[in-house]
């Protein structure tokens, strides 16, 4: 019964990675459609972080102008929304140990 517990807290743990992840890549999807937003140095710094940490099958994919002269990165949003189905995921398997 202990190891199920483990394994649960395990995956919640691993479930609140996976959102936060999914938070900043979405968060940041909108930030760079809007081009003055993309001036500030900070940005840029998390922005290029996120850029080496993606992979390299879909890095740089579905990226495109957005109206507000920024660019939508596909490439996020697709990351963002697989790490959000890892924490529901993670969640179920949690879920099933307890």
């Amino acid at each position: 019964m202990a190891i199920r517990n483990v394994i649960s807290v395990l995956f919640v743990a691993l479930s609140w990675i996976c959102r936060i992840l999914a938070i900043g890549f979405a968060a940041a999807t909108v930030v760079l459609c809007f081009s003055p937003l993309l001036q500030i140095t900070p940005v840029a710094d998390v922005v290029f972080w996120l850029n080496g940490s993606m992979p390299d099958a879909i890095a740089g994919l579905y990226v495109d102008s957005s109206a507000f002269g920024g660019a939508f990165r596909g490439d996020f949003a697709i990351v963002s929304v697989l790490l959000f189905i890892g924490d529901w995921a993670c969640l179920r398997v949690a879920s099933v140990a307890r």
